[in-house]
């Protein structure tokens, strides 16, 4: 008598050229695979080349960043998180609370 298979049926959520399986993000055209805060911290290292980045998980969907830049100086608190937000957008969009501390080094 042939055993039934039992594994854990693949969830996954179509995105653009991405989908979200219940192991992590994977990319259709690079086929590359990672997790939602891997994504998040090579696109901000990329963007901002931060003097210090921090991501923080709470559970599968709950993240806050917290990230320092050059890249923010001169720039007010609204604008440096839209600018993050705008960044990880598709990793936002996937996630169900955000939150993000943005300063300068000389702003601690």
């Amino acid at each position: 008598m042939a055993k039934k298979a039992t594994s854990k049926p693949l969830s996954f959520l179509l995105l653009k050229d991405q989908f979200l399986t219940n192991s992590g993000l994977v990319h259709l055209n690079r086929m590359w695979f990672c997790s939602i805060k891997e994504s998040m911290e090579k696109k901000l290292k990329e963007h901002f080349t931060p003097t210090h980045l921090e991501i923080n998980q709470e559970g599968k969907d709950k993240f806050q960043v917290i990230i320092e830049s050059e890249k923010f100086a001169g720039q007010a608190i609204l604008k440096r998180h839209r600018e993050v937000n705008e960044v990880l957008k598709d990793e936002i969009a996937q996630i169900h609370a955000f939150s993000v501390v943005a300063k300068t080094p000389a702003k601690k």
